[in-house]
């Protein structure tokens, strides 16, 4: 994660340290998992261990995970499912599969909004709402097909 997005995190869950602990976690191991599954980037066996020990054990710690913990897995489970959904359809590669894939592969957002909603309320969730999904989509559409075709 770069400088604005640990800042950006930090202001969306008001500096609630296990929660941002908990996105990093889930970050690093999404990260990995696509990096492992895509086979577009080499990925060593330390980062294949950090990944599995994140998901195996950090989150199962992580104080903010285990007070939330029906909350965030529904959320969570519809999240893991839109990724591997979106997998789906980039491997169709047609225009319309596109357009989906793009809409539903970095719904890691709805795990974080979802843990602004546990931390603040719906006022805050609606706060950092346009703030948290204006950040995830800096890539462009047209980007992200490129980089899907190689070009």
């Amino acid at each position: 994660m770069n400088t604005n997005e640990i800042t950006m995190l930090h202001d969306v869950l008001q500096g609630n340290r296990d929660a941002v602990h908990l996105c990093h976690i889930l970050t690093d191991l999404s990260h990995i998992w696509d990096d492992l599954v895509d086979r577009d980037k080499p990925v060593d066996n330390a980062a294949i261990n950090r990944a599995f020990w994140g998901a195996l054990i950090l989150v199962n710690e992580n104080s903010f995970f285990i007070q939330n913990r029906e909350h965030l897995l529904p959320v969570m489970r519809r999240w893991v499912n839109n990724w591997l959904t979106a997998n789906t359809f980039e491997a169709r590669g047609t225009g319309q599969d596109y357009h989906v894939s793009f809409i539903l592969r970095n719904r890691l957002t709805d795990v974080i909004l979802e843990m602004a909603y546990l931390i603040g309320g719906y006022e805050w969730q609606r706060r950092v709402s346009l703030v948290l999904e204006s950040f995830q989509y800096t890539e462009t559409f047209e980007e992200y097909v490129s980089e899907l075709q190689g070009v």
